[in-house]
């Protein structure tokens, strides 16, 4: 028997087959809920998360507990959003890799919040550069953050110098707080540059990231904040 909704979800197929540009985001994530919501009214859903979140890409950035805290958003339709959100963060990352060229502050930014979408957890990646700018290496050296025990001095160095780096950026979040340097992140900071200098590598910078935005530390000026957003 067809559900009552299929009418409407039908026109809303049809107008994203004519004319994608044309659904407003709530539309757009409405049809996409369709898949992991079969028999519901997903427009009311869709417009509850948007309002919870704020925009589209607040869902998609949204981690499986607060989104499962959204009324009709169970474990499934959470993780369905979840793996969404997570291949267009791979296929960001991915556009970048290809090339392997990172030109600027604000792509350097997009690039290191993408890394971190829907995360719960702290985490520590480490990028290394050649003498071309060009992106050689991007890994996960921590789970968990703090300067004294994750950020290990001796495996950056080592990285760095097997891969023949010529400039290191480091990134931890703050999952649940704010995007401000913290006395610690500064002082290891300090140190890792020292450390860093010593072998002729430059430590281009270390970024704190939390939502929307990613702040760097050595260029950190507390009287203006600067906060790399997707442009």
């Amino acid at each position: 028997m067809a559900g009552k909704h299929d009418g409407h979800r039908e026109r809303l197929r049809n107008k994203f087959i004519t004319s994608p540009d044309s659904l407003e985001d709530h539309e757009l994530l409405e049809l996409l809920l369709f898949y992991a919501i079969p028999r519901c009214n997903t427009n009311e859903t869709a417009h509850d998360l948007i309002d919870r979140f704020g925009s589209l890409q607040g869902v998609l950035d949204a981690n499986l507990s607060s989104l499962v805290g959204v009324k009709d958003v169970g474990n499934k339709t959470a993780l369905y959003l979840r793996v969404v959100s997570e291949v267009l963060s791979r296929y960001e990352r991915a556009s970048h890799e290809l090339s392997g060229q990172i030109d600027t502050y604000a792509e350097l930014g997009d690039y290191l919040r993408s890394l971190f979408v829907g995360t719960e957890n702290e985490q520590t990646f480490l990028l290394l550069f050649d003498n071309s700018k060009r992106l050689i290496l991007c890994e996960k050296i921590g789970e968990g953050y703090s300067s004294g025990n994750v950020i290990s001095m001796r495996d950056i160095a080592y990285l760095a110098l097997s891969n023949n780096a010529a400039g290191v950026v480091l990134a931890h979040n703050h999952p649940n707080g704010r995007a401000t340097p913290s006395g610690e992140d500064i002082m290891a900071t300090n140190r890792l540059k020292s450390v860093l200098n010593s072998m002729d590598i430059t430590l281009i910078d270390h970024f704190v990231i939390a939502g929307k935005d990613c702040v760097p530390i050595i260029h950190y000026d507390k009287s203006q904040l600067f906060n790399i957003q997707p442009e």
